[in-house]
């Protein structure tokens, strides 16, 4: 589904998409091919259930959500809200009560009242800078990219310092989508252009490993269509077919992951006109995998039950109200300054990797 734009009115696009991995601060790496400009901030994976043979992480956690569907076909179930180019203007006297609201909301969380704190820096690894450009924007485009980095950068801060205030010394509780998407719902209203939502499911069981590593490979489709950000759930998945051929036996395995991230859209539209669209994207993830093993007549086959589901958030910054407006760029700029917890562009730590790494784990 269409994901919304920021307030201005966009029409036809065409994306050329080329691209190129930042890691933090780190020297360029390959990102694949990708239409947006991304900076993510994810927790890293841990187990709902501690897995048994698999030889992945073990931990405890909350339960992960089951998906629905059937066949081994995804289907999407799109919750769409207004966006930024169909919703009316909001007036600035509207800005100033949504800003009222947004301070209430995180003053409740204790974050305007705590002081800035260095040690929350995210060195459990909640966040990757990942970023892609298309072509070679306009000089005014770059000019705007970078002013956007710091305040999308500072946004993203804001909502990682809460969820680890939140999640407190419950590593499980970062996975949790609601932890992520109710502060950037309540708490960024006056910034952003709407927000959508969007969840893929797929949901099979199936016998023998053959036919579970093909299926498997649906999954790995799936996520490799969300580009870069996904990429260390795909390794993952692409991991399993292995950890099925080695290890027999009854087992549940669950997993769940968390990607939040700046993105920073550039493309240009039939005519030549560039468009900027930054954005705070989502990316939440659920896999479940239960082995057991049946008799077929003389012989015994293995049989596995797969659950997996992918839930995308996405929003957009109001880039031409921060344009136009001195006030509104002067109160995105206290807002900032105001709830800032967290260095996250401190971080050091990045998605490779980490659904087999203990990392933030009790």
């Amino acid at each position: 589904m269409p994901e919304p734009t920021d307030d201005r009115s966009l029409t036809r696009r065409k994306v050329l998409k080329t691209a190129t991995a930042l890691g933090g601060t780190a020297a360029l790496l390959s990102a694949g091919l990708a239409a947006a400009s991304t900076a993510s901030a994810g927790a890293a994976a841990h187990p709902d259930a501690t897995p048994t043979g698999s030889g992945g992480p073990t931990g405890t956690g909350s339960p992960t959500p089951t998906p629905t569907g059937s066949g081994g076909t995804g289907t999407a179930s799109p919750t769409p809200t207004p966006t930024g180019s169909s919703a009316p203007p909001v007036t600035k006297e509207q800005f100033y009560q949504q800003l009222s609201e947004a301070q209430s909301y995180w003053d409740s969380l204790g974050l305007g009242n705590d002081p800035y704190d260095p040690n929350i820096n995210d060195s459990d690894g909640l966040v990757t800078y990942i970023n892609a450009t298309t072509n070679n924007p306009p000089p005014e485009l770059v000019k705007d990219r970078v002013a956007m980095s710091r305040v999308l950068e500072g946004l993203t801060g804001i909502v990682a310092a809460a969820v680890l205030k939140a999640a407190g010394s419950d590593d499980a509780a970062k996975h949790k989508p609601d932890l992520w998407t109710t502060p950037m719902e309540k708490g960024f209203a006056p910034f952003m252009g709407g927000f959508t939502s969007e969840i893929t499911t797929y949901d099979r069981t199936v016998r023998g490993l053959d036919i579970a590593t093909q299926f498997l490979n649906i999954l790995i489709d799936a996520v490799s269509g969300e580009g870069g950000q996904l990429a260390a759930f795909k390794s993952f998945l692409t991991s399993q077919g292995e950890t099925m051929r080695i290890y027999g036996g009854s087992s549940t395995e669950s997993y769940q992951y968390a990607c939040v991230g700046i993105v920073h859209e550039m493309f240009q539209v039939e005519d030549g006109e560039w468009v900027y669209v930054p954005k705070i994207r989502a990316y939440f993830t659920s896999f479940t995998k239960e082995t057991w093993n049946i008799s077929v007549g003389c012989a015994s086959a293995q049989q596995f039950h797969f659950a997996f589901r992918v839930e995308k958030f996405v929003t957009p910054f109001k880039l031409e109200t921060w344009r136009d407006e001195d006030w509104f760029r002067e109160e995105v700029d206290n807002f900032i300054n105001k709830y800032t917890k967290a260095q996250i562009d401190e971080s050091e730590n990045y998605f490779d990797g980490i659904f087999e790494s203990k990392v933030g784990t009790a």
